[in-house]
């Protein structure tokens, strides 16, 4: 996988001895082209990790080299902006985005005294919000669990610029401002990437993502229009696109799934959202 300057290699086998040769001899064929083309490797950034189950411990001494160097395991690693972990926890990816916005409140409560609450919107949209959203569609589908402290803290901020007390329920207050919390904001994402899945603007790697219950069976039912929905024996296969994209989209209204415009479906689906009053 080649993003810029950033490459990536993935191999799978479920012997462990096995995919440690499998890596090291493509690696020996990446040194090769990298000396033939008079190029070098920054061996300190480079790492590799193994994606396990969760709590499966894994014993083994994978000596994997390029070259004459060896290369250093990890059990998280940022790619492109995400912090992946080895057991698709996410966990360490939610305590950074924690800590960036924790970070941002002492600025926050300076600004509020000389900015009206619109503008103090408009930088938590500018500073908070991409911190919130950013691949939030995998991310951010976890155990409700691990998102509490990011929500804690969204909830201080939104505080935070309306002036309000700790014990005053946040509801209203993210009402007010028109904004969405980090549960809705994940409902809100994958929504969106359903939309655009029905209108076939996705790139063409998710076109065999989702099927219609009429193409499974022939029986008509009042739910034969909509996705079907596969059964994931896990909580993981539970939390993927795949299985909470069916369930969520099949959730709105169909006024809501016939609209034509991206713009006004955002416009509209933000509104039904905020609309439903969970209380998280």
């Amino acid at each position: 996988m080649l993003f810029a300057d950033d490459t990536n290699l993935f191999f799978s086998h479920k012997d462990i001895k096995i995919l440690g040769e499998s890596v090291n001899q493509e690696l020996c064929k990446v040194a090769n082209w990298l000396a033939c083309n008079k190029l070098s490797l920054n061996v300190k950034k480079t790492h590799f990790m193994i994606f396990k189950a969760k709590n499966k411990k894994m014993n083994h001494n994978m000596n994997i080299k390029i070259g004459n160097e060896i290369i250093e395991p990890v059990n998280n690693t940022n790619f492109l902006g995400l912090i992946i972990d080895d057991d698709l926890s996410w966990k360490h990816h939610i305590v950074k985005a924690t800590s960036k916005i924790s970070k941002l409140c002492g600025i926050m409560v300076r600004a509020r005294h000389y900015l009206p609450i619109r503008l103090l919107r408009t930088v938590y949209n500018a500073m908070v919000y991409p911190y919130l959203c950013y691949c939030s569609v995998v991310w951010a589908s976890t155990y409700p669990s691990r998102l509490d402290a990011l929500y804690k803290v969204q909830k201080k901020i939104i505080r935070i610029i309306t002036f309000s007390k700790y014990q005053l329920e946040s509801r209203q207050l993210f009402i007010s401002l028109q904004l969405l919390n980090i549960y809705e904001l994940n409902s809100y994402q994958i929504d969106l990437f359903m939309y655009s899945y029905t209108k076939g603007s996705l790139p063409s790697a998710f076109s065999n993502c989702f099927s219609l219950n009429n193409t499974i069976h022939q029986h008509y039912t009042r739910s034969s229009g909509k996705f079907h929905m596969k059964f994931k024996r896990t909580n993981y296969g539970r939390f993927s696109i795949k299985y909470k994209g069916p369930i969520i989209w099949n959730t709105l209204p169909d006024v809501l799934k016939n609209i034509r415009s991206l713009q006004m479906f955002r416009k509209k689906l933000k509104t039904f959202v905020l609309s439903q009053n969970i209380d998280y």
